[in-house]
């Protein structure tokens, strides 16, 4: 399967890789590894992780307090990711 990322799942992940970075040199880095490595693996594995409504599933990353929401669009074969959240923090959308 394909996968991509809406916008605001990119925005979420720049976001993110920014403020660990400027928590501790390299820690960006490190998150966007996880978050890399997570995305391969969700893309080979789409069905693995569990549906939180219905349509929209939920992989929670290692390590770092965060989650991939995403759908998968059997038709065309590809694997939207919707957000990458904060597990403790409301997102505003």
């Amino acid at each position: 399967m394909t996968l991509l990322l809406t916008q605001q799942a990119q925005a979420d992940l720049e976001r993110s890789i920014d403020y660990y970075e400027h928590q501790r040199a390299g820690l960006g880095v490190r998150f966007r590894n996880r978050v890399k490595n997570a995305l391969s693996y969700l893309q080979e594995n789409p069905l693995l992780y569990p549906s939180i409504n219905g349509v929209i599933r939920r992989q929670v990353l290692l390590d770092f307090p965060y989650s991939i929401y995403y759908y998968i669009d059997e038709e065309n074969k590809v694997v939207l990711v919707l957000s990458i959240a904060h597990q403790h923090r409301k997102p505003p959308y």
